[in-house]
């Protein structure tokens, strides 16, 4: 027994009694199981009891990844000096995907930098704040934007922060809420469209996955056909308007709405130009022509590529063309309408892209840990140690939640998913289970660390974009989806017996708004209401 205990959840492989008298262990080198074995979890977990521990994510995320180095180089410290630079670091600034990406949230930080710079947003927020008049109101609008940008999560983040954080300061949200908003509303809403990027890399994870078991299915029937098994995706994104309406918070979100309700929010004010600008020759032009750009540029781009049909490539470049665009279109505007100069808009461009590197730093790291991951075979051995002891009933439920704790470790949804489904499709042929219901269930459990994750990319750019700290952010936003996630792991033990989505979408619903009612019955606040009360008894 303890032999097989050794086997089946260190990760190593028992060879008996050595000559020495003395018993050899050595690392398992195979297919599933991971040869770092225990190992292989340490850097991850690290990086989230850090982040929580220290509030400091790069901090956080260097840690880990020198550990990972070390423990990838099996205790080598020259060896993990040298990998820590070229397969982690640089590796990873020079890759495409990842130079595509920092050359875009650097244009996109010279962006938002001139158009706060400009007071433009500050005038057009004034003219949004005579229609939206109250709380309710701008966070409701807030996650219809979101919905309206199921393009791109990023573009999601990116644009929605910096458009309602001004209002929302004025109505006294705090950004940690705006920010739950914004991120609730970027990778859960992508994942419900399949024509975005995330429905056809996750299509043609399911396509493989199938072909290689002998069933020939098209990458987008194949992402379709999990959509009404997406129990967590869905609740991720109608809990908002629920919190929204019902003005009730719990858990560490009462702290943060309390002190902005009370005015005592510690908002970090971008160290730009708009400080010396005088808000009184700001115009909400200034900051419409640039966002109509944006959206016309971005627009043409999309048709021109053949969208929906588009690379990663392709909708990179259309984003990065459409915010260089609308960058000058602002420049052009706060020349003309004698704002500022032309050499100061240029030096608050400037300042704008050189105040994205702390974030550009987390996003390297991010990449670095996620690489280190992927090589110790990190999810496989959490996988693996899980997986084979599972009922036929509880296989979907069990399976959401490995991939809920694999992708929280790690921070990435697409790579959960990448191994979770190959492995979560024979299993379930073999056992008989409802195959599109396992599925589903490796899918949206995965998206579960990239929503909350405080190490995942989409959960920086939201607090990026709204301007709070990346930490906070993380420990507000995870009690929400934990109720979420509680409601969809019930309803997929349910699908275990029953298997029509007709009757398991709305139950998860129902589970949500009743896991939701309960949980601020006994823990929640209406703030407001606390406040005013407590003005009335002074």
């Amino acid at each position: 027994m303890l032999y097989s205990f050794i086997e089946h959840f260190l990760g190593y492989n028992y060879m008996g009694p050595h000559n020495s008298g003395t018993c050899l262990i050595i690392l398992r080198v195979g297919v599933v199981m991971s040869e770092y074995g225990i190992l292989s979890i340490i850097p991850p977990l690290l990086a989230i009891f850090l982040a929580f521990k220290t509030r400091d994510v790069i901090l956080s995320l260097f840690t880990s990844l020198i550990v990972g180095a070390v423990i990838a180089a099996r205790g080598n410290l020259y060896i993990a000096l040298v990998n820590f630079w070229q397969k982690y670091i640089f590796a990873q600034l020079t890759s495409a995907w990842s130079a595509e990406l920092i050359i875009l949230m650097t244009i996109i930080g010279g962006f938002v930098a001139i158009l706060e710079a400009s007071g433009g947003i500050e005038a057009m927020t004034k003219k949004l704040s005579t229609v939206i008049g109250s709380r309710v109101k701008l966070q409701l609008m807030a996650w219809f934007g979101g919905i309206c940008l199921f393009f791109s999560d990023s573009a999601n983040c990116l644009i929605l922060g910096p458009v309602f954080r001004s209002v929302a300061d004025r109505l006294q949200v705090s950004r940690e809420k705006l920010a739950y908003i914004v991120d609730s509303t970027a990778s859960p809403v992508c994942m419900l469209v399949p024509i975005t990027s995330w429905g056809v890399l996750i299509g043609g994870f399911i396509e493989a996955a199938m072909k290689e078991n002998g069933l020939a299915i098209d990458a987008f029937s194949a992402y379709t056909s999990t959509l009404p098994y997406q129990f967590y995706t869905v609740l991720a994104v109608c809990m908002v308007p629920l919190v929204i309406l019902s003005k009730k918070e719990f858990g560490p979100m009462i702290a943060f709405e309390r002190a902005a309700l009370q005015g005592n929010a510690k908002n970090e004010t971008r160290d730009s130009l708009v400080n010396e600008i005088d808000k009184k020759q700001s115009y909400a032009s200034v900051a419409i022509i640039p966002f109509t750009v944006l959206i016309i540029v971005m627009v043409v781009m999309f048709i021109s590529f053949g969208f929906p049909n588009m690379t990663s490539a392709q909708f990179r470049i259309s984003l990065a063309s459409a915010y260089f665009l609308a960058t000058l279109a602002c420049i052009f505007m706060v020349v003309v309408k004698r704002i500022m100069n032309l050499t100061r808009a240029i030096e608050s461009v400037i300042g704008g892209c050189k105040s994205m590197m702390p974030v550009l730093i987390m996003l390297v790291a991010a990449f670095g840990l996620g690489s280190i991951c992927s090589e110790m075979n990190t999810a496989h051995y959490l996988a693996d140690i899980t997986l084979p002891f599972i009922p036929t009933t509880m296989l979907a439920a069990v399976i959401f939640v490995i991939s809920v704790g694999i992708s929280f470790a790690t921070g990435s949804a697409n790579g959960t998913q990448a191994i979770i489904i190959p492995l979560a499709i024979p299993l379930a042929i073999a056992a008989k289970a409802p195959l599109i219901i396992v599925i589903s269930a490796a899918v949206t459990g995965g998206l579960f660390g990239d929503h909350c994750s405080p190490i995942s990319d989409t959960s920086i750019l939201s607090s990026m974009g709204c301007a709070c700290d990346p930490v906070d952010h993380a420990r507000t936003q995870l009690p929400y989806a934990m109720v979420a996630a509680g409601a969809a792991f019930i309803t997929f033990i349910v699908a275990g017996f029953i298997h029509n989505p007709v009757i398991l979408m709305p139950l998860s619903i129902l589970l949500g708004i009743v896991g939701y009612g309960i949980t601020v019955k006994f823990y929640g606040q209406n703030i407001t209401e606390t406040i005013k009360n407590s003005a009335e008894e002074v």
